[in-house]
């Protein structure tokens, strides 16, 4: 089940992370806006990947080997990206 979506969550847990990763997660967001999330989706660097387990149904990109930017896509058509968590990845 795909939790909802709290936006001040997001929005403290960007807070928390390193500036140069914030930077780097807008760079994602202006990338999805300007070539549409399919296209961002095949870019290597991002290594966008579905979870698994309790998570299933998200997505996952690496800010760096331990950041996390996790999301859902909802939605027809039109794609619509929410951001659920930035965090760092637990090994």
């Amino acid at each position: 089940m795909i939790k909802q979506v709290d936006i001040r969550a997001v929005e403290k847990d960007l807070m928390k992370t390193p500036k140069a990763l914030v930077i780097k997660f807008q760079k994602w967001v202006d990338d999805i806006e300007k070539y549409g999330l399919e296209e961002v989706r095949k870019v290597r660097g991002w290594h966008d990947h579905t979870l698994k387990g309790d998570r299933a149904g998200q997505r996952a990109i690496y800010l760096n080997k331990r950041w996390r930017a996790v999301y859902v896509i909802a939605g027809g058509e039109v794609k619509i990206v929410k951001v659920i968590e930035v965090h760092p990845h637990e090994y």
